[in-house]
């Protein structure tokens, strides 16, 4: 296997680069939403609203599992960071509190972070 000088896309265009990452994805393990009757949305994550509640008002979710609206187009997407689940069981804590307190708006689907002496994003 010869040395990485860069990618070829479809299109043809050649990107230079020294490493390329490929990510699979996850799948959300919703089973337990599921047998409890939840709603599951067109992505197959647990239907939430904005402030993260399911179908059912009086249970919450939060985390990889659970579908969030795309500030970008408006559409329901998967967002499985650790930073949004943080963000989220916030919104679900402050509500069980004082219900309607709290709202999560949605995400932007990015994701920065360095790796040794690199910003990778």
């Amino acid at each position: 296997m010869g040395r990485l000088t860069g990618v070829k896309l479809n299109n043809g265009t050649e990107l230079p680069c020294e490493l390329a990452v490929f990510a699979v994805g996850v799948q959300p393990n919703v089973t337990l939403a599921a047998l409890a009757g939840l709603e599951l949305g067109g992505r197959g994550g647990i239907a939430v609203n904005e402030h993260m509640q399911t179908s059912d008002p009086d249970v919450y979710a939060a985390g990889d599992c659970v579908e969030c609206t795309s500030l970008r187009t408006g559409e329901k997407v998967l967002a499985p960071f650790g930073d949004l689940a943080n963000l989220q069981r916030r919104v679900v804590g402050q509500n069980v509190v004082q219900e309607g307190s709290a709202r999560f708006p949605g995400v932007q689907k990015t994701a920065i972070c360095k790796v040794f002496d690199y910003t990778v994003g």
